[in-house]
């Protein structure tokens, strides 16, 4: 079995992305030292784990911030 990793992320992991159901649950997150956090996600249909992984693309100042900074 194959999977399109481009098209889970491009579709912002809302389904499974070995069987496509969107019966997925994701666990905690996992910070580490590196800068990237990753979470465990199960698929309630098909069984199947794997991780997801973030990474760090923007922040969003606060109003004060924004006010003073932006």
């Amino acid at each position: 079995m194959t999977i399109d990793k481009e098209a889970y992320i491009k579709s912002g992991g809302v389904k499974c992305p070995f069987c496509g159901e969107a019966g997925i649950e994701g666990g905690a997150y996992d910070t580490g030292d590196s800068g990237v956090v990753t979470q465990e996600v199960h698929c309630d249909t098909c069984q199947r784990t794997w991780e997801d992984v973030f990474t760090l693309t923007d922040i969003i100042l606060s109003d004060e911030e924004e006010a003073q900074y932006g």
